[in-house]
């Protein structure tokens, strides 16, 4: 099972470690539902995502759309472009990034990658957890988790790449002049990007039925 797996350092490849998926995010922002009551909140230009707009990773099409009247006045947020999205209500383990800001309904959350994680790699791993994301979910008539479930998931990173050894001149080190400042010696690098391939899990499903974290 990979819930097993994922417990135990003794599986992982060496140097790889055990994180809080809290610990590598600089953010979780959550979303809402305008009133439906006002009708100048809605069928403005902002895309309001929801689960039902998960049936794929890369959705071409947003059903409903907002006001920024709607976004301003309501408890939802304007989401950056490519931000990783993934539902903790309804539809555990689906995930989405859209190429343009949108907004989001209080069953998703966006995910704001900090330096030492990699989105895609974020991305594929949410998919191979879908299982036991779902398995976790709790609730009678909708299943979801909470957003301390969240944070607390347990993400395998890869070790940063060793730093580069320059030799010669210091300018050579430095970079060309005019240009900024490069990575320092024994700076942290971009976390190694693992495919879908990389971690063993099941795809993710929408199911019937949680609780708002």
């Amino acid at each position: 099972m990979i819930e097993a797996l994922l417990n135990t350092t003794e599986v992982l490849p060496k140097g790889w470690r055990l994180v809080q998926l809290g610990d590598v995010l600089s953010d979780i922002i959550g979303g809402g539902t305008p009133s439906r009551e006002v009708e100048r909140y809605w069928n403005g230009d902002i895309p309001w995502i929801t689960v039902k707009d998960m049936r794929t990773r890369r959705p071409e099409a947003i059903q409903e759309h907002i006001t920024e009247a709607g976004v301003n006045e309501c408890a939802t947020n304007i989401i950056p472009a490519d931000t990783v999205i993934t539902a903790t209500r309804v539809g555990l383990g689906k995930v989405v990034r859209v190429p343009y800001p949108a907004a989001i309904n209080q069953d998703l959350k966006a995910l704001i990658v900090g330096p030492d994680l990699d989105k895609d790699y974020l991305e594929w791993w949410i998919i191979s957890q879908a299982n036991h994301i779902e398995s976790i979910g709790s609730g009678t008539t909708v299943k979801g988790i909470r957003l301390n479930q969240l944070k607390e998931l347990q993400i395998p990173l890869a070790p940063a790449p060793p730093a580069a050894s320059y030799r010669g001149s210091d300018r050579a080190a430095a970079g060309p002049a005019g240009c900024g400042g490069g990575a320092a010696a024994g700076g942290q690098g971009p976390v190694e990007t693992v495919q879908a391939g990389g971690v063993e899990g099941g795809g993710g499903g929408e199911v019937d039925g949680g609780v708002e974290g």
